[in-house]
């Protein structure tokens, strides 16, 4: 580096001699033609991922809906040792939910909801059964 590429800063014996910034050569920046490129090859990307995801997704509702019905057979099975009485696991194939059904008072003969109603119409699962209630007892 020679004299005429530095910067004199100060005077004197304590002068700073400072560089010029480095630039680099040529113009900094993307084409037009490069950022196009990358747009179609982004988007050909994602045409790829999207099917894909979806799957993914429905995979993912349908393993959850058959995990509440598991844990829905679970419960009635359960309450109906729990109170000594019949549970009966009802299923709503027309309307798509579920729901457990016991008679929890201490007397007897009012039935009530254990849980809650199970809606898989919101997820998008169609329901088919043969049966309308499982019953199941102490």
């Amino acid at each position: 580096m020679d004299a005429a590429e530095t910067e004199t800063v100060g005077e004197g014996p304590r002068a700073l001699r400072r560089a010029p910034p480095e630039r680099a050569p040529g113009r900094a920046g993307f084409t037009i033609l490069e950022a196009v490129l990358g747009v179609v090859v982004l988007g050909i990307l994602l045409a790829l991922a999207v099917p894909r995801i979806d799957t993914g997704l429905r995979r993912a509702r349908l393993q959850s809906a058959s995990a509440e019905l598991a844990t829905a057979h679970f419960l009635a099975r359960t309450a109906a040792m729990r109170y000594g009485r019949p549970a009966q696991l009802h299923i709503d194939a027309a309307n798509a939910r579920f729901w457990v059904q016991v008679d929890t008072s201490i007397a007897g003969g009012t039935s009530d909801t254990v849980g809650f109603v199970h809606r898989l119409s919101d997820a998008g699962i169609t329901v088919t059964s043969t049966r309308a209630i499982l019953c199941f007892d102490r």
